[in-house]
């Protein structure tokens, strides 16, 4: 499971972060045969993006059933037939509720906050894209 987590934050982090924030060798689309510096800033600040979100993850983990929640993670929600609106979604319900659970009730930290608002955002429009899918 660690390693579906580790992957999972990196993609997030990768996801949700500014270019300027994600090391050279994420974004070359070639081999590099260069030296990474590890201890850059870049590779710094984006370890430390990567760590956040692995943290957000195992909390994900630990209070939604596993099978939501790596939807949820995934960016991967689940629509059952006859939905035609995002919040006629359950997983979206789902995902609202645990979203204000963890921010209004358990008063999570700052970095888990905006996560949350990232990833409650991106799930919402994967939802918005496959409903017009639908449509077409």
């Amino acid at each position: 499971m660690d390693k579906r987590i580790d992957s999972s934050a990196e993609k997030l982090a990768l996801l949700f972060s500014d270019e300027s924030d994600v090391p050279t060798r994420f974004r070359s689309k070639k081999d590099e045969k260069g030296k990474i510096n590890l201890n850059s800033m870049i590779e710094h600040r984006f370890k430390e993006n990567t760590n956040s979100w692995k943290t957000f993850i195992e909390v994900i983990l630990s209070k939604v059933e596993e099978e939501q929640a790596w939807r949820f993670i995934s960016l991967n929600p689940k629509i059952e037939e006859g939905i035609e609106s995002v919040t006629n979604c359950q997983d979206f319900l789902d995902f609202t509720d645990f979203a204000i659970m963890r921010r209004d009730m358990e008063n999570c930290g700052n970095n888990e906050t905006g996560n949350l608002a990232m990833l409650y955002s991106a799930f919402q429009r994967k939802i918005e894209i496959k409903l017009e899918r639908r449509s077409l």
